[in-house]
């Protein structure tokens, strides 16, 4: 049964990826200053999309030690799969959103840590994450779920969403 649902985001560049099917990898895996994601932890480790469909295994960096750059990892990942955009947000999440997005991002979770470089990034290893693009409440009529309803800033600076899935 479809129903509305609320979500606090803390930029409007997140609400921006929520509501056009991007996914979110957890907050802290990356540390901008570094330059990059833990990349020791990355070499050799696959991941899988299943929307836009592609996977991606990571090979060493141009570093003397391997380790990737912010923008090694970002090309690997957008080489191998031309339909998926990578960015990181404010916090030092890595996030993944379709280069024209239809129906949301959906990033594999197939449960084999040895290979996965779901967790090092902050994505679950066994479930899925699942992007979903949310449509106008006015287009079509009836409106088809999921769509956006509101959007307002609340007195701690974060912004509220309210969806209909």
């Amino acid at each position: 049964m479809a129903n509305l649902k609320v979500r606090k985001f803390n930029t409007i560049d997140q609400v921006q990826h929520f509501l056009n099917g991007g996914i979110t990898g957890g907050s802290g895996h990356v540390k901008p200053r570094e330059g990059g994601p833990p990349g020791a932890n990355l070499v050799g480790l696959t991941l899988t999309f299943l929307n836009p469909a592609g996977t991606v295994t990571f090979v060493a960096g141009a570093k003397p030690n391997g380790l990737l750059l912010y923008k090694e990892f970002k090309s690997q990942i957008e080489t191998a799969i031309p339909t998926v955009v990578v960015k990181m947000l404010e916090d030092g999440s890595i996030a993944f959103i379709e280069a024209t997005p239809t129906t949301g991002a959906v990033l594999k979770g197939d449960g084999t840590p040895a290979t996965n470089a779901n967790t090092v990034l902050g994505f679950d290893k066994d479930t899925n994450a699942v992007g979903k693009v949310y449509g106008s409440p006015y287009s079509p009529v009836p409106a088809v779920a999921p769509y956006f309803v509101q959007m307002y800033s609340s007195n701690d600076n974060t912004h509220v969403v309210t969806t209909y899935e």
